[in-house]
């Protein structure tokens, strides 16, 4: 999100102001090579979001999905998914992409004096077609999300979630 252009490693990098940085080959070689996991990384941003903002009481999870438009045709999950942003109550429109269930850590930021959504966890969600087509077992956005709740409990099990969605 903070790079201009084509989101790469070095892109970030260089929105950071470390372009110039004699390390930036060493940045580089750690985010682009090394392994590492999405969900070690999820469980470590929401356990320091929970504790810089939620330190007790309950935690609002919002659940959301998204479509990120896509049209080029080597994209192999994109199907045609209804389109909330296009559509109005006269037309419904579908749009080639990507849905995303994301969740994310609803809290109210002291400097913004309103609520945000801190995003913490994302899953792709194939459609019905590109499963079908795939052969695989089709899973319905309201089991993707609450797979998505199931484990962002075991990360906080003594915690009540209060989950929030639309749909």
């Amino acid at each position: 999100m903070l790079a201009v252009g084509p989101r790469t490693v070095a892109n970030l990098l260089r929105a950071l102001g470390l372009a110039d940085d004699p390390g930036f080959a060493a940045f580089h070689r750690v985010l682009n090579r090394n392994r590492w996991s999405g969900l070690k990384l999820a469980r470590t941003l929401l356990n320091a979001l929970v504790n810089a903002f939620v330190p007790d009481g309950p935690i609002v999870i919002g659940v959301d999905h998204t479509l990120e438009r896509r049209r080029e045709v080597r994209v192999r999950p994109a199907s045609h998914c209804f389109d909330s942003v296009r559509s109005s109550t006269e037309q419904t429109v579908t749009s080639r992409g990507l849905r995303w269930m994301t969740a994310m850590l609803l809290v109210e930021v002291p400097f913004a004096g309103r609520i945000w959504g801190l995003p913490v966890l994302s899953a792709l969600v194939p459609s019905r077609a590109w499963c079908e087509a795939q052969g695989r077992h089709y899973r319905p956005t309201t089991v993707w999300a609450r797979g998505i709740l199931l484990r962002l409990h075991r990360w906080l099990p003594d915690r009540l979630l209060v989950a929030v969605m639309d749909g």
